[in-house]
């Protein structure tokens, strides 16, 4: 059976839980019919008397009737009826008093997403079995969870005052601290929970630090990490906490503060690593460099760092400088596989991060057939579709789609998701090569293949679309959703095309709204959102839409939508204006030049118009 509190730690609210764990549990579905819904049946009889002892569990006579509510419960679950199951065992574990059954009712009440009723049966389980900890334990857990945090601190105190481990007791307070919603509730229960001397413990400060700054008090969190290093003084762990959340507060004194620790401490290689990092987000490319050469300096076995030097030298645009310690770097990998063999060290996935990087630095200099010679180096076979595909798009972007669609066809594929990537990256290249109707034929063929990828399925429904066979898309996009009913975009798409085409707008309007429920973030939506009720003539809302849409993404055919909305507004200033900027990114843009002659203009008109200064609603 599984351990509940590390389900309930790493599961809590997922509503997941294998069911197949009682002995014959796969096969207790045959013992009723399919259409029989397991339900708690009453016993006839009470159950005979229990008897209890300390320790121990309860003697109770396995009679037909409690078999079968067992049995009934795990075929509940294993069908998805949560509820039943937990209800039935919860209610068997108090008539009978075997904890057990109150642990497995806690298991499926989390598997069924009901934190009220897993606590009800941690509750029971305890009571059960008071000398078990990990009742006890779930039990705070679980209260925590519930926002049931009164007299949390008192006994997670108690704990920490009697525990001989006081190491492990703090774990043990933190993995329930963890279930509080509240991280700042959570930090003041902690501070609560320890005493001045548990206080000055390295892990301690360690564990105020981060849940002060899951609380947003960086302040605090700083300063609980440098008493750490106080406590511990050579603690990389501290060291970095001192950095990644110094940074937020005074970003060159936090940086300062890893330089002093790396400099006493030279094998501090996380530290230093992070370091670096950081220096690369701030395009602070001479100082990460300089650091890297004082690591090789301090570890000269180190070769992996001969990578990271060539990575940041590419970064910072220093390709000959990045070319050259590739070629160290590889000679290195070369030998070791030489020496210890493929089997014996990483030496093969290290040649491969180097050719990786050898292929962009000869992309960035134009040399093509370089870059496709050096993926062709990687020998590692788990890598050789994804080179093919990466090959093919190398020399698509040299218009050489004949030598793209070569490399498609000679990539292997292994399963079903690479035979869908083959077929897409393949009708891509197509498209961009103007060839549609291959496109369609390769799509359609993969459709045949793998009936339910829906992948396939949206790629060829755009197609169908772009060449005006929309009863085909429409079927398409419809069976996607049977497939697949929270499939966003078939939504959106089915929705979007009625509206742009003026026809079924209510319909086109459910769509859509079904689309935004399920990603109420996405400027795609919201355009669409905004372009159905301008058809139906809610030009208020439209223009609420398409304004969301325009500050996430602001691009032509959303502006194109947006300058149209706000023109039958009498907005007309503000509609040249979206029209100028559009046109000024795209002046090639089919749909702004579409909606330009539309609404009775000229490109060249728009060219006098300044440009907006950002985004922003009028």
């Amino acid at each position: 059976m599984m351990n509940p509190v590390r389900f309930l730690l790493t599961s809590l609210g997922a509503g997941l839980l294998a069911t197949g764990s009682a002995s014959g549990s796969t096969h207790v579905s045959r013992l009723l019919a399919a259409d029989d819904t397991p339900k708690v049946v009453q016993s006839a009889r009470e159950v005979e008397r229990i008897h209890l002892r300390q320790g121990e569990l309860p003697e109770v006579k396995l009679t037909g009737d409690i078999l079968y509510r067992i049995l009934a419960s795990e075929v509940a679950a294993q069908r998805g009826i949560y509820p039943t199951a937990a209800s039935t065992l919860y209610q068997l574990a108090q008539s009978t008093r075997d904890p057990r059954l109150a642990r497995r009712a806690l298991e499926f009440s989390l598997a069924g997403g009901s934190l009220v009723n897993a606590l009800e049966a941690a509750r029971l389980w305890a009571t059960l079995d008071p000398a078990d900890p990990e009742a006890d334990s779930s039990v705070l857990a679980l209260s925590a969870a519930n926002g049931q945090t009164r007299g949390l601190a008192d006994e997670l105190r108690q704990r920490m005052t009697n525990a001989t481990d006081k190491v492990a007791a703090l774990e043990q307070a933190l993995q329930v601290l963890g279930r509080v919603r509240q991280r700042k509730q959570a930090l003041d229960i902690l501070d609560q929970v320890l005493d001045d001397q548990t206080r000055q413990m390295y892990e301690a400060r360690l564990a105020l630090s981060d849940l002060a700054f899951a609380a947003q008090e960086i302040d605090r969190a700083v300063l609980e990490a440098r008493l750490a290093l106080v406590a511990r003084p050579g603690a990389e762990q501290a060291a970095l906490r001192v950095l990644e959340y110094g940074v937020n507060l005074d970003q060159e004194q936090a940086i300062e503060d890893a330089r002093t620790f790396v400099r006493n401490h030279p094998g501090a290689r996380e530290v230093r690593l992070a370091l670096v990092g950081l220096f690369v987000n701030l395009n602070r490319y001479g100082d990460a460099l300089q650091e890297l050469t004082l690591m090789r300096a301090d570890a000269p076995e180190d070769f992996d760092l001969l990578l990271l030097q060539a990575e940041v030298n590419y970064q910072s645009e220093r390709l000959d400088t990045a070319r050259a310690l590739l070629d160290q770097y590889l000679s290195v990998q070369t030998q070791r596989r030489r020496d210890v063999g493929d089997g014996a060290s990483d030496a093969s996935s290290a040649q491969a991060d180097a050719y990786l990087l050898l292929a962009r630095i000869s992309q960035e200099q134009g040399k093509i057939e370089q870059a496709v010679q050096e993926l062709g180096m990687i020998d590692d076979p788990d890598m050789q579709f994804q080179i093919s595909l990466r090959q093919a798009q190398l020399y698509a972007s040299q218009g050489q789609f004949d030598a793209a669609l070569d490399r498609v066809h000679q990539a292997q594929a292994r399963d079903d998701d690479e035979r869908i990537q083959r077929a897409q990256f393949e009708a891509q290249l197509l498209r961009e090569a103007g060839r549609v109707e291959a496109a369609i034929a390769v799509l359609e063929k993969a459709d045949v293949d793998i009936p339910d990828a829906t992948q396939i399925k949206y790629d060829l429904s755009m197609l169908y679309e772009r060449v005006g066979r929309l009863d085909e898309m429409e079927r398409l996009l419809r069976r996607i959703i049977e497939i697949d009913p929270s499939h966003a975009h078939a939504y959106n798409a089915l929705g979007y095309t009625f509206a742009d085409r003026n026809i079924r707008l209510d319909e086109a309007h459910t769509l859509i709204s079904r689309a935004l429920d399920m990603m109420p973030d996405n400027p795609y939506i919201l355009d669409s959102m905004g372009w159905v009720l301008f058809r139906q003539g809610d030009l208020g809302r439209a223009q609420d839409y398409l304004w969301q849409a325009y500050r996430i993404a602001p691009e032509s055919e959303i502006a194109a939508h947006l300058a149209e909305v706000m023109w039958q507004r009498g907005s007309f200033d503000e509609a040249r204006q979206l029209l100028a900027d559009g046109l000024r990114q795209e002046p090639d843009s089919a749909v702004l030049l579409e909606t330009v002659k539309k609404l009775g203009l000229t490109a060249d008109e728009l060219i006098s118009v300044q440009p907006a200064q950002g985004v922003s609603a009028p």
